[in-house]
């Protein structure tokens, strides 16, 4: 590794992400949307702090906005979980469907993340995720970093009992 604690992120994958993700999927699918469900359906949870409805952020606040863009986000963060189960990703299509929401599901969750976190003008989520992004940022500059370039000295084509097997001699 070009730094001891883990970059290029190759070094520390998979683990570090399943880890990330299950800790998302359990904090944000099931202890914050659960209560949020029961709320929405009952409104019967409240937290009162100072005379300030913690859990809504006042009279009214729990709006449509939140419950749609929480919707989706839960669509995303179970899709995610639920292509990324082995025997799901067993398959080259199921691997495709998995390549295929996780992309389309980071493109979508993080615009849904900002819109959903931001609490009255504050960008509660975008402060929350900065220094992930940051990291991020950075594995990527570090990765391409190392990129290079090899040219091809021979290609050659082979069947063998119906596989097909291509050959490459690198310089």
């Amino acid at each position: 590794p070009i730094l001891p604690i883990g970059f290029p992120i190759d070094n520390v994958m998979p683990k570090y992400h399943r880890y990330v993700a299950l800790t998302i999927i359990v904090a944000g699918c099931i202890v914050h949307t659960l209560p949020q469900i029961v709320n929405y359906a009952t409104k019967s949870i409240t937290i009162d702090h100072q005379g300030i409805r913690l859990w809504t952020l006042g009279n009214g606040f729990a709006t449509k906005q939140l419950l749609i863009t929480g919707t989706m986000l839960t669509i995303i963060f179970s899709t995610f979980f639920v292509t990324t189960l082995k025997a799901f990703r067993k398959t080259a299509a199921g691997f495709r469907w998995f390549w295929f929401f996780h992309m389309g599901g980071i493109a979508t969750a993080y615009p849904l993340l900002l819109i959903h976190g931001t609490c009255r003008g504050h960008p509660i989520f975008f402060n929350v995720a900065l220094l992930p992004l940051i990291l991020y940022m950075f594995d990527i500059f570090m990765r391409r970093s190392k990129v290079s370039t090899a040219k091809i000295l021979q290609w050659k084509a082979h069947d063998d009992e119906g596989q097909q097997i291509t050959e490459l001699i690198l310089e």
